[in-house]
């Protein structure tokens, strides 16, 4: 796997890490900033992804020889993936003041990250 391979897939493993680790955490504070700051970052990894990758494809399981389940990170995936990490930020700040008045719910906050990862994964993984 070279690095151009494993910058494309951190922007699927990272913010799905950074949830759970969220999730096994007890509750703190400073949710938010923790949250806030895994969304820029996982937003600027994926948007360097999408500009410093070519064309791969990694196939993350072969079935049979003629079929794989493979990630594959062309053109239109690109679009996508930055058109989530634009998007996802700004969901989170509107997630943030939305649950303000409410008590604390890190298990969405944890969830919130990992959705991020798998919408990434799942965005690169069915564009034909």
């Amino acid at each position: 796997m070279t690095s151009n391979n494993f910058l494309t897939l951190v922007p699927v493993i990272f913010p799905i890490l950074t949830g759970f680790a969220l999730f096994s955490r007890p509750i703190f504070e400073d949710r938010h900033i923790y949250v806030g700051v895994m969304t820029f970052i996982n937003s600027a990894i994926t948007f360097a992804a999408a500009f410093m990758t070519h064309e791969d494809i990694i196939i993350l399981w072969r079935i049979t020889e003629n079929l794989s389940i493979a990630f594959r990170f062309d053109y239109p995936a690109r679009a996508f993936a930055c058109l989530v990490a634009f998007i996802w930020p700004l969901v989170t700040l509107y997630a943030f003041e939305y649950l303000r008045r409410r008590p604390p719910v890190d298990r969405f906050y944890a969830f919130f990250l990992s959705i991020f990862g798998i919408c990434e994964f799942v965005d690169s993984l069915f564009i034909l």
